[in-house]
């Protein structure tokens, strides 16, 4: 399960599907081919999304990576 602590780095090795999913959102965490230095939780903070805003949007990130991922 993905949390706020994970390395954006480190969630797009283990789930590349992850980057368009946010990017649909609107949260854009690559640029040039490199992934966001920090968290997700310091990316998505960065954004301006509050701590429930947070774990809303991982909480349907991982909804869609286990319906994507299982197929």
């Amino acid at each position: 399960m993905i949390d706020h602590k994970i390395s954006v780095e480190l969630l797009l090795e283990e789930h590349p599907l992850a980057a368009d999913w946010l990017l649909q959102r609107g949260i854009v965490c690559l640029r040039c081919g490199e992934p966001f230095w920090g968290s997700i939780g310091e990316l998505l903070t960065n954004k301006g999304h509050s701590a429930e805003s947070i774990e809303s949007i991982l909480n349907e990130l991982n909804t869609h990576l286990s319906e994507v991922e299982t197929r």
